[in-house]
Order: C-alpha cells, then sequence, then structure tokens
C-alpha cells in the first residue's frame, strides 16, 4: 500500500479513537452529573427538615440555597453531558464509517494497482524461472533470425510481457521481430 494509503488510514484511526474517548469522558461526565444531582436532592431534602424543624435557622436556608444552586448545576451539566454523548456518538459512528470507507477505498486502489502491474511485480521481478524463460526465448529468436536473415516474423508467438518490465519487453520485441 502506498504512504498515502497508511497515513489516511491511520488519521482515519485517530479520528475514531478521539471520538470514542470524548464519548466515553461524556458518558463518565454525565454519570457524575446524575451522582450529583441525587446527592443534591439528599442535601436539599436534609436541609428542608431542617428548616420545617428550626423555622429560624439561618444554616438551614443557607444549606438548601446551597443544595438548590447544586441540584441546578448538576442538572445542566448533566444536560451538557448528554448533550456532548449523543453528538460524540454520531462522531464515533461517522468516524467509524469513514475509517471503513478509506480502508474500502485504499484496499481498492491496491487491488486496481496489482491488476496493473500483474500479480507481484517483486515476487516476478526475483523470480529466477522470469530471467530463465527471457534467456530462452530470446535465444530461440536469435537462432531463428540467424538462420533464417531475410525473415521479418518471429516462428513463435511471443509471450504477453511482464508488466513491470514494459519497456524492455518493447524493445526486446521490436529487436527480436524486425
Amino acid at each position: 500500500m502506498s504512504e498515502g494509503g497508511h497515513h489516511e488510514i491511520e488519521a482515519a484511526k485517530k479520528r475514531l479513537a478521539v471520538a470514542k474517548a470524548t464519548a466515553s469522558s461524556a458518558s463518565t461526565m454525565a454519570s457524575s452529573a446524575t451522582k450529583m444531582m441525587d446527592s443534591a436532592k439528599s442535601m436539599e431534602l436534609a436541609a428542608r427538615i431542617m428548616t420545617l424543624t428550626a423555622k429560624k435557622n439561618e444554616a438551614a436556608k443557607s444549606m438548601e440555597r446551597n443544595a438548590c444552586t447544586m441540584s441546578m448545576t448538576a442538572k445542566k451539566n448533566k444536560a451538557i453531558a448528554e448533550n456532548l454523548l449523543k453528538t460524540s456518538s454520531k462522531e464515533v459512528e461517522e468516524a467509524n464509517k469513514f475509517l471503513k470507507k478509506v480502508e474500502k477505498k485504499w484496499k481498492r486502489a491496491e487491488e486496481l494497482k496489482t491488476l496493473r502491474n500483474g500479480n507481484n511485480n517483486q515476487e516476478k521481478a526475483n523470480n529466477p524461472q522470469w530471467a530463465t524463460y527471457y534467456a530462452e526465448e530470446s535465444s530461440r529468436a536469435a537462432h531463428h533470425f540467424h538462420s533464417h536473415p531475410q525473415s521479418t516474423t518471429a516462428p513463435f508467438s511471443l509471450p504477453p510481457a511482464p508488466p513491470d518490465d514494459r519497456i524492455l519487453w518493447k524493445k526486446y520485441v521490436q529487436y527480436f521481430t524486425r
């Protein structure tokens, strides 16, 4: 796979990881806000009981106000966290789709490259059978043209060119078929 393909896939994987981390922290934040709301409700209830038992107790009234403020803040935090969780869940979904799309694109590009260049250029280039094959064909062609100097066509059909040596093959065909 090309360098660009690896970079694009890695970037898509990082995007997915960030989206998952954001969703996880949003979930934790929502859970914390819920716990904070529960404790604020308990505190508010305790303050109300204190206020009812001692009507003139300023500490109880202050505690009740603080509990109400804490409860309101927790509700806001929970709403923010739930919104962030919803948004980050969508981002995780989109990042996952994007990663699959990028992987599919580069897999297809690799398949096209393989089809265009043959099954495995490196394997063919390093394969001694190809070198032997070329040597045998060259020898046959040289013998034929040496034996029949007036001939302009080879007595055999030339094999298809291996994709990694198109220019060399073209020269080979031109040389041995003139």
